[in-house]
């Protein structure tokens, strides 16, 4: 079933009484229904800390209703640039390992997100200062 159409000519309660019957399917049929958690601080690992709250987002994890993880914030002063930064926990972990492009201190670096949650640099990647905002992708475990 399709929702219903309003018509031209229709009077105020009748547009109201469409209006109403759509959002109702809507809502049943659970269309673009998402909720969103709220963010989560990480524990840093390996001397990784946030950049600047202040002037930059605090490094944070979330997960939506639909299993996708969003990832934020700028972090720095890692033992190494490819330490972990910090490990997700179960449920918010990609099934394979997840590489995606950030900037790190001025450059393009790559990122990896490991099936055992591990969030750390790779090429490119300096401990002056690392960045995961913007991150997303698909839990499967």
């Amino acid at each position: 079933m399709h929702p219903t159409q309003i018509q031209p000519q229709q009077d105020i309660e009748s547009v109201i009484n469409v209006i109403n019957a759509n959002f109702k399917e809507v809502a049943d049929k659970k269309y673009a229904t998402t909720i969103m958690e709220d963010w989560i601080a990480p524990s840093f690992e390996n001397s990784w800390v946030d950049y600047n709250v202040t002037t930059h987002n605090q490094c944070m994890y979330m997960k939506d209703s639909l299993g996708v993880v969003f990832i934020k914030g700028l972090a720095k002063n890692g033992s190494s640039a490819t330490a972990t930064i910090f490990t997700l926990p179960v449920g918010y972990r990609p099934l394979e390992r997840t590489i995606l492009t950030t900037f790190s201190n001025g450059a393009a670096a790559r990122l990896n997100i490991e099936p055992t949650g591990e969030v750390a640099g790779s090429t490119g990647a300096s401990t002056a200062w690392l960045g995961i905002d913007g991150i997303s992708f698909r839990a499967e475990q």
